[in-house]
C-alpha cells in the first residue's frame, strides 16, 4: 500500500466500533501492520490485564495521576464505566497526525458524537455481526466463559442499539460473517478513504 495523497489530508482519525468479538481488534492489528496507521493509546484507571502493557496496549494511571491529566486539560474525552475512568488524550492523536501517521482507535458507539466534535473529519466503521449466534460461535472458539458469552452478547445488542441513534455519525457499516470479511473491510477503506 502506497500513498498518493497529500498526508495531511489523510490522516483522519479512523474510528473501528461494534460488539464484542466481532473483528474489530483483527481489523486494527491488520490496519497497524500494513504501516500507516497506529493506535491511540486510551488512559485508564483499570489494571492492566493478563498480558497487556503498559503505553503499548494503554496508559494504566492511577487515578490520582487520571485527576492530574483532566485538570491539565489534555482529555477530550473522559468517561466513567463500572468505577472505573477512560479518557482520550489529544496530545496522542496529536503525535500520530504529526509523526504522519493515521489515528486509529475501538471505541464505543456511544462515544463517537464525543470523538467526532474534537475530531470532525473522523471516519467511524462499525462492524455488525451477520447475526449474534455467530458472534456467540466466534467467543466460543476464542475460548470465553458462558457466564461472559451471555454478558458479551447482552452487550452486543447494546452497542448496535447504540449505533442505530447515531448512525448518521458513522461513514459505513459492514457486515462480518467470518474473518475473511475483515480483509475485505482492510482492502475497501485503504482504497477510498486513504489513497
Amino acid at each position: 500500500y502506497r500513498n498518493s495523497k497529500d498526508p495531511s489530508t489523510i490522516m483522519k482519525p479512523l474510528l473501528i466500533v461494534g460488539p464484542s468479538g466481532v473483528g474489530k481488534s483483527y481489523l486494527l492489528n491488520l490496519l497497524v501492520e500494513q504501516g500507516n496507521f497506529k493506535t491511540v493509546l486510551s488512559t485508564m484507571t483499570r489494571a492492566p490485564r493478563f498480558g497487556e502493557k503498559h503505553m503499548v496496549d494503554n496508559e494504566y494511571v492511577s487515578h490520582e495521576e487520571y485527576e492530574k491529566i483532566v485538570k491539565s486539560g489534555d482529555f477530550f474525552m473522559n468517561n466513567e464505566f463500572f468505577g472505573e475512568k477512560y479518557g482520550s488524550r489529544r496530545s496522542f492523536v496529536d503525535e500520530i497526525k504529526k509523526a504522519g501517521k493515521i489515528p486509529t482507535m475501538i471505541i464505543l458507539s456511544q462515544l463517537v458524537p464525543q470523538f467526532i466534535q474534537e475530531y470532525s473529519d473522523s471516519i467511524a466503521i462499525f462492524l455488525a455481526p451477520k447475526d449474534l449466534e455467530l458472534l456467540r460461535l466466534r467467543m466460543q472458539k476464542r475460548g470465553d466463559s458462558s457466564e461472559s458469552i451471555e454478558k458479551r452478547l447482552k452487550s452486543a445488542q447494546e452497542e448496535i442499539a447504540a449505533y442505530e441513534k447515531f448512525k448518521h455519525l458513522f461513514k459505513y457499516k459492514f457486515e462480518i460473517e467470518k474473518d475473511e470479511d475483515v480483509y475485505g473491510i482492510l482492502e475497501e477503506i485503504l482504497e477510498i478513504e486513504f489513497k
